[in-house]
């Protein structure tokens, strides 16, 4: 087991011991860890984000039989809830000044909007040219709401 693993099983049984459960096993723990691994793998919590955003925007009558064609769909096609035209008009939103930017820290408020984590230094490193005295434009802007989101997808 990798040290990471280990560090992650201590974590767990700590999780657990803090409510109440004291007699897990290292079967068990290693079985919910392996579990985790999976969930993480197959970004199973960006499935369910997803789909809760896309019933509540479209509040089908019946859920189950919505759920089930858009899972589907999801397997057959690339789906997104989020298009280029969506974050478009989040940039415009946030761009009030009429100078065509937007202050940096919209850039992560809008990542958020669509379910991405992220922090400004985390984006600082990797789109520093974006940014330019604590700007960013529409073009870069645009870039990196889509780069972000569809690593988050995909």
């Amino acid at each position: 087991m990798s040290q990471q693993n280990q560090e992650e099983q201590s974590m767990i049984l700590k999780h657990f011991e803090e409510k109440g459960i004291n007699n897990l096993t290292k079967e068990q723990a290693d079985q919910f860890i392996s579990g985790e691994e999976y969930l993480k793998k197959h970004k199973i919590d960006v499935v369910f984000q997803e789909m809760l955003a896309h019933i509540i925007n479209v509040q089908p009558e019946n859920v189950k039989e919505f759920l089930i064609s858009q899972l589907k769909q999801r397997k057959s096609t690339k789906l997104t809830y989020f298009t280029e035209n969506d974050f478009e008009a989040f940039f415009e939103n946030y761009e009030f000044t009429q100078e065509q930017k937007i202050p940096q820290q919209y850039v992560i408020q809008a990542l958020e909007l669509v379910g991405v984590k992220t922090n400004m230094e985390d984006l600082d490193k990797q789109y520093r040219s974006s940014f330019e005295n604590g700007y960013i434009d529409k073009e870069e802007f645009l870039k990196i709401m889509n780069n972000e989101y569809n690593k988050r997808l995909f």
